[in-house]
């Protein structure tokens, strides 16, 4: 069974959540002993800006991931408005070349009398500037040397196995594998809404703008779900379904052993199916064309949704599952190769592979930056437009399929039976 999730835009505590962004301070070809920062403080239990005040904040910088003994340090009294704040790090206590030299630092971050924010953010590309007398490269916004700090906003419990996840427009549904249920949390402050009875083996689901849609692998069939909970109809698809989307009109189902995708209307009878895949296991809509990953031949097939005919067949790695498109782009992830295709939707051009070294559980796209779950892990990966990594997120364990609410992602953790909500800044 491909256990794929998902590219869908539908997926304790720390005191504050902080958003870092570092240029390296300049300099006439000289080795800088500071950085500039500029973030922002948020409160974790309502994402809003953190009351107008000064703060103290210290600023360490590791060789290690956890524990160990400061390399640098500093802390700095920080006057705060609206939750923005501006630092010059290395003010007090220089940020020399030595600091960044040997192998890999992390930078930890504590405000006042808080634990210190977990994780340290691994520091790559540009401190390793500042051992270079002549560094010239700029670096767009994607690649600043610390991206975005997020702290997690909350871990939530809910039903054995969680597989994905989807959002309403108010709430966030749970698709719970092994008690063939669905949980539902409001997403404003992750409390239970309610648990509701589907088929058995549920892995995928989709909004419609009326009802939430659930795809139940073992039974082979879809149910619907509306505002309360309640089944409101089923209908039986062909074998293993494990991946469904809606494109705006109608709903397709991947039938993984069927070799078949299946369109169906939103009163749940059968309008089309498609045949000439082999092992469907992702789709993704890119607002003309659906486009399915072919699990077993590498390649993605490109199908007009309006008349469901085949208009283009693209290689990509080697066995491609999860799929979304950010509209002028597909992005693939290939199971195999543990790699990251991206495609122009208009003619299927390769625009590149990334390689996270790991296989991906799960994707979604905020509008602005790719978030990958780790296979197996307890980590979540954000990356820019490019491939770039921007920031590490641990989670609950073996995070699976994720969505985004407009504000915040929320990941399905399969080993532990909770979904943490991470804000998307």
């Amino acid at each position: 069974m491909i256990r794929r999730k998902k590219a869908y835009f539908c997926m304790a505590g720390l005191l504050w959540t902080m958003g870092i962004l570092g240029f390296p301070a300049k300099g006439d070809n000289l080795v800088p002993a500071s950085v500039n920062y500029q973030g922002q403080l948020t409160s974790p239990s309502t994402g809003q800006p953190v009351p107008d005040d000064s703060y103290e904040i210290c600023f360490s910088i590791f060789d290690v991931e956890t524990g160990g003994t400061p390399l640098w340090q500093e802390c700095q009294t920080v006057t705060v408005s609206s939750g923005i704040f501006s630092v010059t790090l290395g003010e007090t206590t220089a940020l020399t070349g030595d600091v960044f030299s040997g192998k890999p630092r992390y930078l930890g971050i504590q405000v006042g009398t808080d634990p210190e924010m977990t994780p340290r953010k691994k520091l790559s590309s540009v401190p390793y500037a500042l051992r270079a007398e002549n560094a010239e490269r700029i670096f767009s916004d994607d690649e600043i040397l610390y991206g975005k700090w997020h702290a997690l906003h909350g871990t939530f419990s809910v039903g054995r196995e969680p597989m994905d996840v989807c959002f309403d427009g108010k709430d966030i549904w749970v698709a719970n594998r092994r008690d063939n249920t669905v949980t539902r949390l409001d997403s404003g402050d992750g409390s239970l809404v309610g648990t509701y009875p589907v088929g058995m083996d549920p892995v995928a689901m989709a909004f419609d703008g009326t009802f939430v849609w659930v795809v139940n692998y073992d039974s082979d069939d879809v149910v619907r779900l509306n505002d309360n909970g309640e089944v409101q109809g089923s209908a039986n698809v062909g074998a293993s379904p494990v991946e469904i989307l809606f494109d705006g009109t109608y709903m397709w189902v991947a039938c993984f052993l069927a070799d078949h995708v299946e369109k169906l209307n939103t009163d749940l009878s059968l309008a089309d199916t498609i045949t000439g895949v082999t092992r469907p296991a992702g789709l993704a809509f890119d607002g003309t064309f659906l486009w399915v990953s072919n699990n077993s031949l590498n390649n993605l097939s490109k199908i007009r949704a309006s008349t469901g005919n085949i208009e283009g067949t693209y290689g990509v790695g080697s066995g491609p599952n999860i799929l979304f498109s950010d509209g002028p782009h597909i992005w693939c992830h290939n199971q195999m190769d543990m790699a990251i295709s991206k495609l122009r939707t208009s003619n299927g051009t390769s625009m590149g592979t990334t390689y996270p070294g790991f296989s991906v559980s799960g994707m979604v796209w905020d509008g602005r930056h790719l978030w990958v779950s780790r296979s197996g892990s307890d980590l979540v990966y954000q990356l820019s437009p490019g491939g770039a990594e921007l920031g590490t997120f641990s989670v609950g364990t073996s995070p699976a399929g994720m969505c985004f609410d407009g504000k915040n992602i929320w990941v399905a953790n399969n080993g532990d039976d909770t979904v943490s909500r991470i804000p998307a800044r």
